[in-house]
Order: C-alpha cells, then sequence, then structure tokens
C-alpha cells in the first residue's frame, strides 16, 4: 500500500478566483457553520426540513436560471468556471484519485446535473453516475526550467476553458506530472453547481474517499439527505416566480433613459 500524501493545499496562480467571490471571513464563517452542520446530521440529529422533490421534478433554482441565461448571452470566456489548484507532493496513487473524483460526483447530483434548453430556459437532468476522466500529463521530459511556466500555461487554459451546460459533469479535472512525486491536480467546476464556500466540502469528502480507498474500505461518509434539486423546488415553491422573473429582466435588459 503506498504512503498516504498529505492532505493537499489550495493554491491559485494567476488568474485568481473569480471575481466577486465569497468575501475570505464570510467564506469561513460560512465554512464552519456547514461543517458544524454536517457533524450533526452524522450524529442522527434532524436537519432543516426541506422535503424531497417530487419524483420526476426538474426546475433550476432561481440563482442557476439566471446564471443560465447570462453565460448563454455571453460571447466572452468562461464566466462562471470555479476552479482550485492543488499542488500534490508525496506518493500520488492515480487510480485511486480518479476513482475518488468518480465517486465525489456520483454522491453530489447537482455536479451530474445537465442544463439543456427547452422552450428558451434550463430544464435540469441529473445524469447517470458514469467514470470521471482524469487526464494526465507528464511534464517530467521538459527542462526543469521549463516546467512551472508550462504548468502554468495548461493551468490556465484549463481554468478558462468553458463548459456546455447540457451535457454533464459540471466537474473536470486534470492532472500534471512535475516530477516524480510532485503533481498539479486542477479541478474546475462550473458556479451553476457549486459556490465558493461550498467547495471546501467537496475536498473533505474528496479527502475522505481518497484515504478510504487506500485502505481499502468504504468511505463512511454519511448519506446526503437532500440534494441541490430538493432545495430548488422547495425555494420554487415558496417564492414567487414573478418576482424572480421580474428581476432577471430586469438584469438581462439594457437600461434606457
Amino acid at each position: 500500500m503506498k504512503e498516504q500524501p498529505s492532505r493537499p493545499e489550495p493554491s491559485h496562480p494567476e488568474p485568481g478566483p473569480p471575481a466577486g467571490s465569497t468575501p475570505a471571513g464570510t467564506r469561513a464563517l460560512l465554512d464552519r457553520r456547514v461543517r458544524a452542520a454536517r457533524a450533526r446530521a452524522a450524529e442522527g440529529e434532524p436537519e432543516a426540513a426541506i422535503p424531497p422533490r417530487p419524483e420526476g421534478e426538474r426546475v433550476p433554482s432561481f440563482t442557476q436560471e439566471r446564471m443560465w441565461l447570462v453565460e448563454r448571452l455571453s460571447d466572452g470566456p468562461a464566466l462562471y468556471n470555479v476552479h482550485e489548484v492543488f499542488r500534490l507532493r508525496g506518493p500520488l496513487d492515480v487510480a485511486a484519485l480518479g476513482h475518488s473524483l468518480t465517486e465525489l460526483v456520483r454522491r453530489h447530483e447537482v455536479l451530474r446535473t445537465a442544463f439543456p434548453e427547452k422552450d428558451g430556459r434550463p430544464v435540469p437532468s441529473v445524469e447517470p453516475a458514469r467514470p470521471v476522466d482524469l487526464p494526465v500529463t507528464d511534464l517530467r521530459t521538459e527542462p526543469a526550467e521549463r516546467r512551472t511556466r508550462l504548468a502554468l500555461d495548461l493551468v490556465h487554459s484549463e481554468i478558462l476553458r468553458p463548459f456546455d451546460l447540457a451535457a454533464a459533469p459540471l466537474l473536470r479535472a486534470s492532472l500534471l506530472r512535475v516530477d516524480e512525486d510532485e503533481h498539479v491536480l486542477v479541478v474546475v467546476v462550473h458556479h451553476i453547481a457549486v459556490d465558493g464556500w461550498s467547495m471546501p466540502l467537496l475536498w473533505d469528502d474528496l479527502s475522505a474517499m481518497y484515504r478510504s480507498r487506500l485502505e481499502g474500505r468504504e468511505h463512511g461518509l454519511p448519506p446526503s439527505r437532500i440534494q441541490y434539486a430538493d432545495f430548488a423546488h422547495w425555494q420554487r415553491s415558496r417564492i414567487p416566480a414573478t418576482t424572480e422573473s421580474a428581476r432577471a429582466a430586469r438584469m438581462t435588459t439594457p437600461a434606457t433613459r
């Protein structure tokens, strides 16, 4: 069994996180609260009463719908790509990492939800769990002085590559082998599936899944009681759609004097 590397720490080579990211202090507070809620759930305490959506219900949240519309109208670079870049030092089991990414997408429905268009609006479609590709680019044959620059160029290219929102999953990963025991892992997720403060929770899951795979056991994470689509249905049932439709119209209509 290979030695497990320490939990990777994220780094953000240029370009940095997308504009409008949650401030660090707020993100840390939300992170603590969500982690505490997850711990309570693991101990059997009840969660907030958001009921499961009805069978066959397919509605986006208001935020997802606005994000889908803005991206559809934009012809520029990927506006809503969220990324993390990890520098991994020490032995790495690439097969175990690939398996863990697949399990992560299996666990979180929103990561494997596509948003095809119907009658001018997005219609969420949860796709079956499939293996997540983890392409590996080996830079060891390049001169040492060129590797960092090449790695940065590849990272930037991957961060800026747009997603097709009509196809799932909305998470992709790639691995750069910089040296024998040094790798760079790039994970890009579309903002329609995650937000800034929920990303650390994904890395917690990924880390637990990777460790358990190395040790030949199940990850033991508590089952998710609700999925994001349950929240989207709950939100739609509580907030009048006309209010959000008017707000979206104001956002996308050119101002007039």
